[in-house]
């Protein structure tokens, strides 16, 4: 219920130091896309709470620049995105070389980096992609340029994502933080 509360509370933009965590999203139902699908791997698959599926892009080679986006159906601060690397080989390279973007246009290129250019992932990590200041967000967005050496190739594949907002003070104090 908190998160409620907090989303009416956004009436300006505020400083970063004006902003206090104020949890979890519930995505679970939020409408996702990616670029390709391979086989029996959709989008939605990465915000369906477990960690048992996956999606992944397809491995023809005719996406060269794969993307997976979530539309979070309104405007929300964003302040952390965490994503799950599943357990097995190769999952980490079908990660690495990723760019983690938020903002409020549908066309991805068009919204900010969050994070630099994630490189290294190892199977199983969950990562903590941090939005520094935090962002202003209706879509987020991963995507992989092959320009940048990353390995994996033209695959991209996620296992599980979820996103942290951040509110005001004024939002913290209405919730009962």
């Amino acid at each position: 219920m908190a998160n409620v509360l907090c989303r009416y509370c956004r009436q300006k933009q505020l400083g970063f130091e004006d902003f206090v965590h104020c949890g979890a999203l519930d995505i679970k139902d939020k409408s996702t896309s990616q670029s390709t699908t391979h086989h029996e791997y959709p989008a939605e698959n990465a915000v369906d709470g477990s960690v048992e599926t996956f999606s992944q892009t397809d491995n023809d080679g005719t996406d060269s620049n794969p993307w997976w986006q979530l539309d979070l159906g309104g405007e929300f601060w964003l302040g952390r995105i965490t994503v799950t690397i599943c357990r097995i080989s190769p999952c980490a390279a079908y990660f690495n070389g990723v760019t983690v973007r938020a903002g409020l246009s549908e066309n991805y290129t068009e919204n900010t980096e969050c994070t630099s250019l994630v490189t290294s992932p190892s199977n199983g990590d969950v990562l903590e992609l941090v939005c520094d200041p935090p962002a202003l967000a209706q879509y987020i967005s991963m995507d992989k340029d092959q320009a940048t050496p990353s390995g994996g190739g033209t695959i991209l594949r996620i296992t599980e994502v979820s996103v942290f907002e951040y509110a005001s003070e004024e939002c913290a104090s209405q919730s009962g933080s």
